[in-house]
């Protein structure tokens, strides 16, 4: 199901936006998930309606703003998860926050 779905949570100790800014660059066509840390604690209602999937050029994921410092894509209030595959990284969205269906960032129209 997820196999290729890669975890970026700087919480787990490392300099994850690094890392995550090099996968969405070598991964045009991909897709993030993006996911507040906080999911297990926050309602079901609020966790819909922060948890959305993005294409890897979406600015909401993958551009500082002049007000950002590093780490702000995955040290803050969210983790990423990537995918080449987006029926995979919505499954995996499923699997992990419980929800029923998981919201499309309007890049994704």
């Amino acid at each position: 199901m997820d196999e290729g779905c890669i975890v970026f949570n700087e919480t787990e100790g490392i300099d994850t936006d690094k890392h995550y800014i090099a996968w969405i660059n070598a991964n045009k066509n991909g897709y993030v998930l993006s996911i507040p840390k906080n999911y297990r604690t926050i309602s079901k209602l609020f966790l819909s309606k922060t948890t959305r999937i993005h294409r890897v050029n979406c600015y909401l994921i993958s551009k500082y703003s002049k007000f950002q410092q590093s780490s702000s894509f995955t040290g803050k209030k969210y983790f990423k998860i990537c995918s080449t595959n987006q029926s995979d990284l919505t499954q995996k969205a499923i699997h992990i926050t419980g929800l029923f269906m998981i919201e499309k960032c309007r890049c994704m129209n």
